[in-house]
């Protein structure tokens, strides 16, 4: 089982959570679908101790910050 730390990024328009593991292997980004959080990928990101796992709270999810404006897919590449 991979130990998880939490970070901040601050972003241009939010500040965003996520989760690193401790695995150093190649970097693999995992985000969540609508209303979840990085918590919800841990059955398998256990699974990935090959990879170094960032797991991301999308904006106004889990420990990230809430951004003005509507949450259309598009709004979150922003």
């Amino acid at each position: 089982m991979a130990a998880y730390t939490e970070h901040t990024f601050s972003g241009t328009h939010v500040d965003i959570n996520y989760a690193e593991s401790d695995g150093d292997g190649p970097a693999l980004v995992i985000a969540h679908g609508f209303s979840g959080r990085w918590q919800g990928h841990i059955p398998y990101m256990d699974l990935l101790d090959d990879w170094h796992v960032y797991a991301v709270d999308q904006a106004g999810h889990g420990k990230s910050g809430t951004r003005d404006g509507t949450y259309k897919l598009v709004d979150f590449a922003d």
